[in-house]
């Protein structure tokens, strides 16, 4: 999937700017596990529970970057590409930290 430069500087600003990741990074991971899962894999209700929830965190979450450029993090072409990468990194870490074995 393909992502503009600039979008990627706002996921990282948004991050950066507007949560406390770096003073609890382990939380962070988990939260952003439990969303992956329950969006990915629950039923629709609990997934739509879930996206509201991150919708609401992130109506608090615009800025600018450097340059000058706005950021939303409620923008759905960057939730598209967050929820994407969030789910190809952790099926690409369970791959690499727990390989599947054939059967026997």
């Amino acid at each position: 999937m393909h992502f503009p430069h600039s979008r990627l500087w706002a996921k990282q600003a948004g991050v950066g700017d507007h949560s406390r990741f770096r003073q609890d990074m382990q939380g962070r991971l988990s939260r952003t596990a439990q969303f992956i899962s329950a969006v990915s894999y629950a039923g629709t209700e609990q997934a739509e529970r879930c996206i509201d929830q991150v919708r609401r965190l992130h109506e608090h979450v615009p800025g600018y970057l450097p340059d000058g450029t706005p950021y939303d993090a409620n923008d759905p072409e960057l939730l598209r590409w967050v929820h994407h990468t969030q789910g190809y990194c952790f099926l690409q870490s369970q791959r690499h930290l727990i390989p599947c074995k054939p059967k026997s």
